[in-house]
Formats: C-alpha cells, structure tokens, sequence
C-alpha cells in the first residue's frame, strides 16, 4: 500500500478508486464527442434545442404554443408571440417577461418534434423565421448587466438546455467547448466524492455539506455564464435585423 502522510489506507483506496472511474469517464467522453464531431460535421449553425413532449399554453395568446421558446425566467410562449411583444416595445433592450416581468436576456428554441420534422413549406419559413430571431436576439441582449440573484434564478432553465444541447454536435458546440463542461463536472464530481473538504462532514455533519453546495453553486454559475455566452455569439454572424 502506498503510503502518504497524514492519510490513512482507506482514504488513499478511496481517492484512487474515483481518479480511475473519472479518468474512464473522460476517456469515454472524449470518445463519443469525437465520434459525433465526426459525424455531425458541425460547421453550420442549425438548431437542435431540446424537443417539447408536452403542449402548453402561451401567455400572451392564451393558445396552445406554436414553434415554442423558453425564456431564461423558465416561462414558454410562442415564437411570434414573444417576438411580436419584443417588437412592439425598445428593441435595443431586453424585454420583459410577460408572466413574471424577469428581465428576458436568453431565449431558447423548445420545438415540439413535429415542428422539427415538418415538412409544411410555410411552417418551415416560421420555423427558420424564429431561429433566426432567436438568434438575433441573443447576440443582442445576453450579454446584458444581471445581478447575482438573476444568474441564480436562471440556473434551472439554462442548465437543463446547456446538457440536452451538450453533445449534440450543433449550436456552435466545439470539442473544446464539450471537453471543459465535462472536466468542470468532474472536477465536482470528484470533490463530492473526495473524502477531504474544506468542512468535513465527518466532524461537522450535515453543516459540512455547506462547502459542497456553495462549490456546486458557483459551478453553476460559471457554466450557464458560459453556455450563455455561446448561445449569444451564435447570432454574431447572421443579420443584424428581426424579421418583420
């Protein structure tokens, strides 16, 4: 056994047995963004957002949405709807969530997977119609000033998307990209895991699960920054203008 100071055997297992099973889950990881960078291609920019399994209603027409999109406050509302409001008031700054008055600085495709596969020609022009507006509304207003407070409230919603988008092979999502969500994860996982922390559970109890919340949370933070970052720099090379 080997032996390190101030460590008892049982911690030095421990600690190995997580280094390898993180080492073959980044090489497994590695391997699949490798194979699916391959196969996707991923120069274009398209749009493969999470699919909507079930139908909701939009506030603001009050109907069944429509080639839907989600808010950063979480809330969804149909394409047109949404852009129609964002029209009608100052486009130079974010609008205004119509259900909880949250400032919108994120919006994000939530199409049905009917209205991915449709092969209506007028439903695929509202279709390009709303990515393109997506997109350039990103590229507008994600970079907006937000409090603390609003980057925490944002974590639910942009975390869910930033992992269904992940390995997609789309939305601008280079290797490079995938590879530092994945060793950030890790780097938690592997903290949680690890039977040394800033304030041990063993000698604090549940208070010492503390240091891995507020890690965990500033982690959050750190990634949805980032994965906001992308999502508005897609919109940098499409045209300025909304559609009318």
């Amino acid at each position: 056994m080997i032996e390190v100071e101030g460590m008892g055997d049982e911690v030095v297992v421990t600690l190995a047995g997580v280094c390898l099973v993180l080492l073959f889950l980044l090489y497994k990881t590695l391997a699949f963004m490798a194979d699916n960078q391959e196969s996707s291609g991923s120069t274009n920019i398209t749009d493969d957002g999470p699919t909507r399994t079930s139908n909701s209603d939009c506030a603001i027409c009050l109907g069944e949405t429509r080639f839907a999109v989600q808010t950063n406050c979480g809330h969804i509302y149909c394409g047109d709807c949404i852009f129609e409001v964002w029209r009608r008031t100052s486009q130079l700054s974010p609008t205004s969530c119509p259900y909880c008055r949250t400032r919108i600085t994120l919006v994000l495709t939530y199409f049905s997977s009917e209205e991915k596969t449709t092969a209506d020609l007028a439903e695929i022009d509202l279709r390009n119609g709303i990515i393109h507006n997506t997109h350039t509304y990103n590229s507008r207003h994600s970079g907006a000033p937000r409090s603390m407070m609003e980057t925490i409230r944002d974590i639910p919603t942009l975390f869910t998307h930033l992992f269904r988008r992940l390995f997609s092979g789309e939305d601008g999502f280079t290797m490079a990209f995938q590879l530092r969500i994945v060793v950030l994860v890790l780097f938690w996982v592997l903290y949680l895991l690890s039977p040394l922390d800033l304030v041990p559970e063993a000698a604090f109890g549940f208070v010492g699960l503390l240091d891995d919340i507020v890690i965990f949370l500033f982690l959050s933070m750190y990634l949805t920054t980032i994965f906001r970052a992308v999502m508005g720099g897609i919109g940098e090379n499409l045209a300025p203008g909304i559609n009318g």
